[in-house]
């Protein structure tokens, strides 16, 4: 929205949708193995929407190829993870990390919100939000 961002490069383990992706929003940098991406990949910053089990060797492969990250949340799956990437943000101080938000003005979260606010108790919950 704001047209400061542009997609440089696209990693995807899937053609079609690399090629969906690149077509849409005009890259012809595409990339099919991730240690390529970030060693050849033309851009500064990355997001990384793959799934949780796999955010914090991204995230260590992005840091460590000195590219910004950006990060769908959960940003890692426990805390030894988080000390890991806090360790390579200190040895690479030039790079930015950002957990994204989730997105608290979709429909679906709202549902979730309202539900929530009529349980006597939560002792805990792991919710997917798809839109």
């Amino acid at each position: 929205m704001t047209k400061k961002w542009e997609l440089s490069a696209l990693y995807a383990n899937d053609v079609d949708q690399a090629d969906k992706y690149a077509n849409k929003y005009g890259t012809n940098q595409t990339f099919f193995d991730l240690a390529d991406f970030f060693k050849n990949g033309n851009f500064d910053t990355v997001f990384i929407a793959s799934p949780n089990g796999e955010h914090f060797s991204h995230i260590k492969q992005a840091i460590e190829a000195d590219k910004n990250v950006i990060v769908q949340p959960p940003a890692v799956t426990n805390p030894a993870e988080f000390s890991k990437v806090e360790k390579l943000l200190l040895d690479h101080p030039r790079v930015l990390f950002f957990e994204g938000a989730y997105p608290i003005h979709m429909p679906n979260f709202k549902n979730i919100e309202a539900a929530v606010g009529k349980m006597a108790m939560v002792q805990g919950g792991n919710f997917c939000i798809n839109a």
